[in-house]
């Protein structure tokens, strides 16, 4: 798989802060043609980067009822069958899984069905034990921040750092480590293309 470029990075981040964003006021503020937007968006979203492009509801506003965590402790061979069993349930907006067979899910429903929905849901031999807790707030961070991609070198294939450069031949956008890295790019760059 080709890495993620600057380009990519910067339309994920533009569609990270607003999703309703237009290609072509895209392709405006990441400097490319709107086609080179489509194709980009396309690209990632076949490579499984962008899996699709939600809708963030504050559902205590929706729904009649309170913002709950359900914590749940099962076995490792339950986990599965446990998280699926509450991606069923209508007031359970999201569901996590963790690595010591706990299912965590966020819940919006009344009080008088805060424990039904556990009780008339999962088997007990299922699970050993589970916790509710009443939310206060939830805050969610959907943007793209600088440690989540990094750039390769396109001449050694280490990571750009800040200290790495940039150049843009034949249209282009290259990065690399250091200025080493970029010189014998272009040499190589040049001496393709006088013999093409």
């Amino acid at each position: 798989m080709r890495g993620l470029d600057e380009i990519d990075i910067q339309i994920l981040r533009l569609l990270s802060e607003d999703a309703r964003r237009s290609y072509s006021q895209i392709a405006e503020q990441a400097d490319v043609s709107q086609p080179t937007v489509t194709n980009r968006v396309e690209r990632l979203r076949e490579l499984g980067v962008i899996k699709g492009f939600t809708l963030d509801l504050d559902r205590s506003i929706l729904h009649d009822g309170i913002s709950i965590l359900i914590d749940i402790d099962t076995s490792a061979a339950s986990v599965e069958d446990v998280a699926h069993a509450i991606e069923q349930i209508d007031e359970v907006h999201t569901v996590y899984t963790t690595a010591d067979s706990h299912v965590i899910a966020l819940a919006v429903c009344r009080p008088n069905r805060v424990h039904e929905l556990i009780a008339g849901t999962i088997p007990e031999s299922e699970y050993t034990d589970y916790e509710i807790k009443l939310l206060t707030s939830i805050t969610s961070d959907p943007s793209i921040h600088e440690t989540d991609f990094s750039v390769e070198c396109a001449t050694c294939g280490n990571q750009v750092t800040k200290d790495g450069t940039a150049a843009r031949l034949n249209g282009t956008l290259y990065h690399f480590c250091c200025e080493r890295c970029e010189g014998d790019f272009r040499e190589k760059f040049e001496t393709l293309r006088q013999n093409a």
